[in-house]
């Protein structure tokens, strides 16, 4: 049996038409596609011996009985590095989205687990991120989850894993899921052990993984969020990029979360007329809003040149009161530092909202700083119903 010596950084390039199989199987965090998935299905539903080369590719699709058969033969091979990856077996197990009729990749990582797998098992992606065997379970990530999926039994994998031993603090893990609104991952780390004193375990890592939590959470409307990490011990009396936290919940449209925070130690936030209402249009107050623009008219212009992105992020976050608000009172809806607010709707997916702008006029056919258009941003996340859509209007 030989072994691959290829190193253990991730091949960055498209799988070709002679890809390996379990570069199109397994997530990677270059290239996900659900095309490479079928892609390895179909192979394997025209091979079911692919499941049966190698440790590797055994646990890839969830192959016990040749998993057992292997680790009878050589016990060391539950440790193993090997396949296209230069990966663990338990590590197939967990990035693995494909399995064989009748397989089952939690029952095969069960299996190398209780053969002496190690369960902190994990690889450097751009040699920094630690990608561990929790990380994939869990999956999403920038891609999104049609690119991205979770593991199918993602929360018992984890449940597996972490049992096993698996360190909670998983910052990856974390970061992956913190573009949902889905907690479960966190709250299922917290369960396990991960607590205030944890730091980002990134080799470039600073600072506490809870408030880098609470730090997006805020700014990014996740308000439950936010409060779950106070709660176990995030500080909401820090400054995130010389902000008050308290003051950015109010920037974000949230008084309640702002008060919260208040409430926790954070120091009360000072706003001043145009910061006020610029948190009156993110929070979708159109009688507080209209109010202030009666007493001053150049508030929208003034608001918007403060906050270049106010309209973006809302547009992100899918407030369509918001987003309906600022246009009425005359904002750019074409503006963002990052993306205009159609880009960030779209990649998003947020059908209504990308109904909403183009309904108002903006350009579909309006390019981000690397000549990208919004339809472009929701192919690329896998946004199908958001790029059917701007399609349809760019004809």
């Amino acid at each position: 049996m030989t072994r691959s010596a290829r190193p253990l950084h991730i091949d960055q390039r498209v799988p070709g038409e002679d890809a390996d199989f379990l570069h199109l199987a397994c997530l990677n965090y270059r290239q996900d596609r659900p095309a490479f998935r079928r892609r390895a299905l179909g192979m394997l539903e025209r091979d079911p011996g692919l499941g049966e080369r190698d440790i590797w590719s055994a646990a890839c699709v969830g192959n016990v009985e040749t998993a057992r058969r292997m680790l009878d033969a050589d016990p060391s091979l539950a440790n193993a590095r090997g396949g296209w990856f230069n990966w663990e077996p338990l590590l197939y197990t967990a990035y693995s989205r494909v399995e064989a009729p009748g397989g089952s990749t939690l029952a095969t990582a069960r299996l190398l687990i209780e053969r002496g797998a190690d369960p902190n098992a994990c690889y450097l992606w751009g040699g920094n991120y630690r990608f561990t065997a929790l990380t994939g379970a869990f999956g999403e990530g920038e891609q999104g989850p049609v690119n991205q999926p979770a593991h199918p039994e993602w929360e018992a994998m984890a449940r597996l894993l972490l049992g096993a031993g698996t360190d909670p603090n998983d910052g990856q893990a974390l970061y992956n899921r913190m573009f949902g609104s889905c907690n479960r991952c966190l709250e299922i780390l917290l369960e396990y052990g991960l607590n205030r004193r944890h730091r980002v375990n990134w080799r470039s890592g600073k600072g506490r993984i809870l408030d880098y939590q609470l730090d997006w959470a805020v700014r990014k409307h996740h308000v439950a969020r936010a409060k779950l990490v106070v709660e176990h011990g995030a500080d909401p009396a820090r400054q995130h990029h010389g902000m008050n936290l308290a003051k950015a919940a109010m920037l974000a449209g949230h008084p309640g979360l702002a008060e919260f925070l208040v409430a926790h130690g954070a120091k009360p936030p000072r706003l001043d007329r145009v910061d006020r209402f610029a948190s009156a249009c993110m929070a979708g107050d159109a009688v507080a809003a209209l109010k202030a623009v009666r007493r001053d008219a150049d508030l929208p212009g003034r608001a918007q040149a403060r906050h270049a992105d106010l309209v973006a992020d809302a547009a992100g976050a899918d407030r369509l009161d918001a987003v309906t608000l600022m246009a009425d009172l005359g904002f750019d809806l074409e503006r963002g530092s990052f993306g205009a607010p159609l880009h960030m709707a779209a990649v998003r997916g947020h059908l209504e909202m990308v109904k909403l702008l183009v309904g108002r006029g903006v350009d579909v056919a309006a390019k981000d700083p690397e000549g990208r258009t919004a339809r472009d941003w929701a192919e690329w996340r896998g946004e199908q119903k958001c790029e059917v859509y701007l399609s349809k209007c760019e004809l």
